[in-house]
């Protein structure tokens, strides 16, 4: 029987949001603490999910995926798992390049995702 969960990363105050189907099988302690350590403030990370390091490999990853979806304007891609989902995972992780396993290997699916830039009218001029 599998162990799959789903993870919501968002930025409080602002409706950009993914959701990540994980495979608690695949993603292991031993892979997570892999791709944690592979870039600098693993530790500030890890303090920051209080000693998860599973935690902080899907936050990191849900990190990646906005990112990578901002540098393509915007995107709005809602669940089941099929293919677009795995392309755009596929996707997240060319964007990131090293440091992550292949997407088979991961147990990280991305399952739905608002990602959006700021309108024109949500943006406030101050001067300063």
């Amino acid at each position: 029987m599998s162990n799959i969960k789903k993870f919501r990363v968002g930025e409080p105050h602002s409706d950009s949001y993914v959701v990540l189907e994980v495979d608690l099988d695949v993603l292991t302690e031993e892979l997570s603490a892999d791709i944690n350590n592979f870039v600098s403030g693993n530790d500030d990370r890890l303090e920051r999910e209080d000693g998860d390091v599973i935690r902080t490999a899907i936050r990191m990853f849900g990190h990646y995926v906005i990112r990578c979806f901002l540098a393509d304007g915007r995107i709005c891609q809602v669940g089941p798992i099929g293919q677009d989902n795995i392309r755009s995972t596929q996707a997240v992780l060319d964007f990131v390049g090293e440091g992550w396993p292949d997407f088979e290997a991961l147990g990280i699916v991305i399952f739905e995702a608002y990602v959006a830039l700021p309108d024109y009218d949500e943006l406030e001029l101050v001067e300063v």
